[in-house]
């Protein structure tokens, strides 16, 4: 049986030579990247970021859209502030989206993923209707440039991300899948997700959580947890990913940090090789 990818995600920021080095040193051939400083999205500066990751030997699968005034404290606050449906903030991220997209173009990276934010319920809303023109055209860029566009899970039920997908209509558009976070945000089972969004899996986190108290799903966080340890069921939920021939990387995401941070992706990387 050949073995499966396993990557790790990443913050490029400011230094993004260190950050890929660490990338290296712990073993990594692949990984998804959070974005630089704003100084590598143009002219010298994006050459340099081009010449630092060519010289790595890295394989960035994906580069990852987070925005500036999002508030995770409470998942009310994120609820408020993420992703592209604020409406006060939507046409500022979505112009940071259409310059990720060029500058990810240019660095050959294959993904562009973020999260929307959480989608209106209605589908009738106005506010709906906007919200999907402004992704379909952030997705109509990606294909342009032979790219696909990925939302992550966690912030809707699967069954409401698959709905907008559709209604992007977009043959790019890919699930960016984080069983993890389903548990986190308490917005579904990520056995049962998988299997809803099975068809648009276009990258995988490999992350662990558990579930909030009952009764307090939804409204309080859930609790990180080193990888296999939590409530994911990672060995079932590989043997699905199998199933549906995903045969892309699961990247390692471990939101410490710290000298525990390194030995928790050190034990992930472990732990899922022993199924993928």
């Amino acid at each position: 049986m050949s073995k499966g990818r396993i990557g790790l995600i990443v913050y490029l920021g400011d230094d993004p030579q260190k950050i890929l080095d660490h990338a290296k040193n712990l073993g990594f051939d692949n990984i998804q990247a959070g974005l630089p400083h704003e100084r590598f999205f143009e002219g010298v500066g994006r050459e340099e970021l081009k010449a630092i990751i060519e010289r790595s030997g890295l394989e960035i699968t994906t580069q990852f859209i987070g925005f500036e005034g999002e508030d995770y404290s409470t998942i009310q606050r994120i609820h408020e502030t993420g992703g592209f449906v604020p409406k006060k903030q939507r046409e500022k991220r979505t112009a940071l989206a259409r310059r990720v997209v060029d500058l990810a173009a240019y660095l050959g990276i294959p993904q562009v993923a973020a999260h929307i934010g959480f989608i209106p319920q209605d589908r009738h809303d106005p506010d709906y209707a906007d919200l999907t023109v402004r992704i379909r055209e952030i997705g109509q860029l990606c294909k342009k440039h032979g790219m696909t566009l990925a939302f992550e899970t966690g912030q809707e039920k699967a069954t409401t991300l698959v709905q907008f997908i559709h209604d992007v209509g977009l043959e790019n558009i890919r699930v960016n899948f984080d069983p993890a976070n389903m548990i986190l945000y308490g917005s579904g089972d990520p056995l049962e997700a998988v299997d809803v969004v099975g068809q648009y899996v276009g990258g995988v986190h490999g992350k662990d959580a558990r579930w909030a108290e009952p009764g307090k799903r939804g409204k309080e966080w859930g609790t990180e947890v080193p990888l296999g340890e939590g409530d994911a069921h990672w060995p079932e939920l590989i043997a699905k990913l199998k199933a549906l021939g995903y045969t892309g990387p699961i990247t390692i995401e471990r939101e410490i940090s710290g000298d525990q941070q390194v030995e928790d992706i050190k034990r992930a990387r472990a732990f899922l090789e022993k199924y993928w």
